[in-house]
């Protein structure tokens, strides 16, 4: 009787503990689903939010893949911030700002002893000066974490397209085809150097018809002089690469659907394939992983604006070709404006309160001149 009760007693005793095993795990269990669930949901992971997309090109890419929708990170200004130009003090307050290249940048001029900031009434704090190549050697350093076979291959051309803000928020959808057809052409001389709420004009950084005439004419002379024909029949790869989620420090909180960029986009890749370019694109990348893809181009077409700037820098010091805005525009500067577009006012005229950098010298919209007349102020008519 007493062996039994003690084996009923030990039998309990065992129950009692596998029963709190039982509720302890379940316990862990949930609690682990629970954070799980939190830390999808309730924060994001800055490395996951900025990975962007390192896949190839597509032949037939007209919008943005869903997955990189986010505008998390549309007001990423890395070109500003690496060569010191407009106000990028909120970029260090985002959660992605340590995962990204203008971290690693300030955190290579530290290592080589250059930490002196920049500092303005606007509470900038970005670097002091350039330094190419402390920039282009943190863009090696991510290169070197990629499949090499995900960059620009041999003989390829890479071809820099400035979209987002610049050209959906200053324009109307009627206007691209002029402003790819005849670029500055259109632009009266009072204003072409002259700025906005937001900076210069639009022409400064989106390029024409007359300008990929001449980047192509630099290329086949590129071509001739290496003695580099493809082969016959074969087409060259093309690749436009740019970002129409990209917003300035002005652009409204809700952007429009981007249709102008997508627009200028498919103009620009009709233009290439009437030449016989095989054309791709890449819209759809985060500004960082453009930034390494383009840095490694054998040859490189920048658009106007910073960003493409630091890119053709990086393309010279990894030995490609990079051709510039500085020598593919002067010559569409100087084309007279057409003359079968007539008499036509367009909307950025009248949009903007034009005036000179000191705010001195405004544009009045009644004087309008182009090349080759010289710059009037008064008596246009």
């Amino acid at each position: 009787m007493i062996a039994e009760n003690a084996a009923a007693a030990a039998t309990t005793r065992t129950n009692r503990r596998n029963r709190g095993r039982s509720r302890r795990l379940l316990i862990g269990l949930a609690l682990a689903l629970v954070l799980a669930v939190i830390a999808q949901f309730s924060f994001q992971n800055p490395q996951q939010l900025y990975k962007g997309n390192n896949e190839q090109p597509r032949s037939n890419a007209t919008q943005p893949t869903p997955q990189n929708k986010s505008s998390s990170w549309a007001k990423y200004r890395l070109g500003d911030y690496v060569l010191g130009g407009g106000d990028t003090a909120g970029m260090k307050r985002k959660p992605y700002f340590n995962q990204t290249l203008a971290y690693d940048y300030e955190m290579e001029l530290i290592r080589r002893g250059i930490n002196e900031k920049r500092r303005s009434s606007s509470g900038n704090n970005a670097p002091s000066e350039y330094n190419k190549q402390a920039f282009c050697s943190v863009v090696k350093r991510r290169a070197q974490k990629q499949k090499q076979s995900l960059l620009p291959q041999a003989n390829d051309i890479v071809l820099h397209l400035r979209l987002g803000d610049t050209i959906d928020d200053n324009m109307l959808y009627e206007e691209v085809e002029d402003v790819f057809r005849y670029g500055i052409s259109i632009v009266p001389n009072q204003i072409r150097n002259m700025f906005k709420k937001g900076g210069l004009g639009w022409w400064h950084y989106v390029k024409s018809k007359c300008y990929y005439e001449h980047a192509i004419q630099k290329i086949e002379e590129q071509q001739q002089a290496a003695a580099k024909t493809p082969p016959h029949n074969k087409k060259r790869r093309l690749i436009i690469i740019g970002s129409p989620m990209h917003k300035g420090i002005n652009s409204p909180k809700h952007n429009p659907n981007h249709r102008n960029s997508f627009r200028y986009a498919e103009l620009v890749r009709q233009f290439l394939e009437d030449h016989g370019y095989l054309v791709e694109s890449k819209l759809d990348g985060m500004p960082d992983d453009d930034m390494v893809w383009m840095s490694h181009s054998p040859t490189f077409v920048a658009a106007g604006g910073g960003f493409s700037k630091l890119a053709a820098d990086c393309v010279e010091y990894f030995g490609g070709i990079s051709l510039r805005q500085e020598e593919l525009d002067n010559l569409c500067w100087t084309r007279p404006r057409p003359a079968d577009i007539g008499p036509k006012n367009y909307s950025w005229e009248t949009k903007f309160d034009w005036h000179d950098r000191g705010g001195g010298q405004k544009w009045n919209t009644s004087c309008k001149t182009y090349p080759p007349e010289t710059t009037k102020w008064h008596n246009c008519s």
